[in-house]
């Protein structure tokens, strides 16, 4: 059937809809979807599946710090997610991933993480922290790359992957950290939550809602050699 046949029949409204119709297509041609994002979520306790505390000045010298590595005092895990409190100037904590392979191809060499964090107030020191480590897991000379956090929600984070598989000299980056820093240095942390996280493929949200129901739809554009 033409176009000129549609709108000699429907008139107006058949203009309006092949206009939106060929948005459609276009839309199904240039992008890919995915729709089972409910069933694919990760627990935030699995996606930064470390954490590393810090005692600030004023920590107690009568107590026991312990362990930096997972010492889940700081911040703890509750229904799978993270729970943070921490008293003025007692200390720091960083809840991360490591990484040593490089991101997915679709990322075209990028890290891709998503966040959402909960009770976050003015003043509050809470940032995402990337780190870079040799092979032996010492600290490289380069800069870590930070991003403060200054409110509640959803927080993407884009940073380059510098991993150096192939070269074998010294101070070369052969591990990542990537995470959330958090530190009472300034300010009492009172429940501040990490309910959702997600690392992997670079996908766009959008939530989508009819009748007090919402379905969350994921979307990106297609590569050009897919």
């Amino acid at each position: 059937m033409s176009v000129n046949y549609l709108i000699e029949i429907f008139g107006g409204t058949g203009a309006i809809i092949l206009g939106v119709g060929t948005c459609i297509w276009g839309c199904l041609r240039s992008y890919e979807f995915k729709y089972d994002y409910e069933e694919d979520k990760e627990d935030p306790i699995q996606v930064l599946n470390e954490e590393w505390e810090t005692p600030g000045e004023n920590f107690s010298i009568e107590e026991d710090f312990g362990n930096n590595w997972n010492r889940l005092k700081f911040a703890t895990k509750e229904n799978s997610n993270w729970k943070v409190n921490i008293n003025k100037k007692q200390g720091s904590v960083y809840i991360y991933t490591k990484k040593d392979r490089l991101p997915p191809k679709c990322n075209e060499g990028n890290h891709y993480l998503r966040i959402n964090i909960q009770n976050v107030t003015k003043n509050m020191n809470v940032m995402f922290q990337q780190k870079f480590f040799d092979i032996s897991y010492n600290g490289v000379h380069h800069d870590n790359v930070h991003k403060n956090i200054k409110k509640d929600g959803v927080h993407v984070f884009e940073p380059e992957c510098i991993i150096d598989l192939q070269n074998n000299h010294e101070n070369v980056v052969k591990k990542e950290q990537l995470g959330i820093y958090i530190t009472g240095n300034h300010k009492d942390i009172k429940n501040v939550i990490i309910d959702e996280a997600y690392y992997g493929e670079k996908w766009s949200f959008c939530n989508l809602c009819c009748r007090k129901r919402c379905k969350t739809i994921l979307y990106r554009k297609k590569r050009k050699d897919d």
